[in-house]
């Protein structure tokens, strides 16, 4: 599946390749998907709303990513 991943650096857009499971949104927080990020599997009603990795549209949902990945673009996005 196609997205966007926000680049902080350059205020931009990237083209990026989601894993085959990962997940925008689910009625079962108990569906084990794919983190949008590191591929990791995890329950949905685990994950975090990706602050980098969105929809490839004008909406730009994030996809859901683990924890780990969320404290990285935490990170990113307060330097």
């Amino acid at each position: 599946m196609k997205a966007k991943k926000w680049n902080y650096k350059t205020r931009k857009y990237e083209p990026f390749t989601l894993p085959s499971n990962a997940c925008l949104l689910s009625e079962d927080m108990e569906q084990i998907i794919q983190c949008a990020n590191c591929e990791k599997e995890i329950k949905f009603g685990e994950c975090y709303t990706s602050l980098t990795i969105h929809t490839d549209n004008i909406l730009a949902f994030g996809y859901a990513v683990c924890e780990d990945c969320y404290k990285v673009e935490r990170k990113e996005k307060q330097s």
